[in-house]
């Protein structure tokens, strides 16, 4: 099933690509952009359950989809492209009615499968994005998390709990290169708000040589709560770098 939604996602948006002269110039990333924003305030608000938050910018990610949808399928499509189209017009249209049955993991699975189509049309073009490597990272983690609170620790051995923090801290490591390049439509607060956004960045580096510190220790039971803790700097830092909307939690 994960298979076949990321080959749509991948169709989908080389679609979005090819209908618009077959490359992705920059102006094609601006129009991007501001959905892409707008989904991952979506993303940082169900993780916060600020509600008013998720209800405002889920609705002006569904006016932004609806504009490019309308942008897109005014050219010739072929009877595939159409139905690629009508694949993430569904994500989105799902993303929506989960919201409004407050049916938090759906959301969760919507806003998963957004990204993912997002992110595999990018290296298709050649198109070096951030955000790219800020889902990978949170991908890893996740992995990561999962296994720290794993009691019995039967999931993986020692040596791969050690190799997925590894892969975690790397891409990471990777997140430095972030750009002010997508500053004005994706990450706003890298420029607006430079020093906390360095000081989030800095915060989550070191909780993470901590956590190596501790994996050294090998005492599972002292995992799952730095775990934890990683996934609140993310998501702080994402809020600063994103420009969100409400004071976020003190971390």
């Amino acid at each position: 099933m994960l298979v076949m939604l990321r080959t749509t996602a991948v169709l989908l948006l080389t679609t979005l690509a090819s209908v618009s002269g077959g490359s992705c110039t920059e102006d094609q990333r601006i129009d991007f952009s501001p959905l892409e924003r707008q989904l991952m305030i979506v993303w940082i608000g169900t993780e916060w359950n600020h509600k008013s938050v998720v209800t405002a910018y889920n609705s002006l990610a569904q006016h932004s989809w609806r504009q490019l949808r309308e942008k897109y399928v005014s050219l010739p499509l072929t009877d595939r492209e159409k139905v690629v189209v009508r694949m993430f017009d569904l994500w989105m249209t799902g993303l929506n009615a989960s919201l409004d049955n407050g049916q938090s993991q759906t959301v969760a699975m919507h806003l998963q499968h957004l990204r993912n189509a997002l992110q595999d049309l990018r290296p298709q073009y050649g198109i070096d994005h951030p955000a790219d490597v800020l889902y990978d990272f949170i991908r890893s983690w996740e992995w990561v998390e999962e296994i720290s609170h794993d009691q019995m620790m039967c999931l993986v051995e020692w040596n791969e709990y050690r190799d997925a923090y590894e892969r975690a801290a790397e891409k990471w490591q990777e997140s430095a290169a972030l750009t002010v390049g997508y500053s004005d439509h994706l990450f706003p607060g890298l420029t607006r708000y430079s020093a906390q956004a360095e000081n989030a960045r800095v915060t989550l580096s070191v909780a993470l040589v901590e956590f190596g510190e501790l994996i050294q220790r090998a005492d599972h039971g002292l995992m799952a709560v730095p775990s934890e803790e990683i996934r609140d700097h993310f998501f702080y830092y994402l809020a600063v770098i994103t420009d969100y909307p409400f004071a976020a939690p003190a971390i």
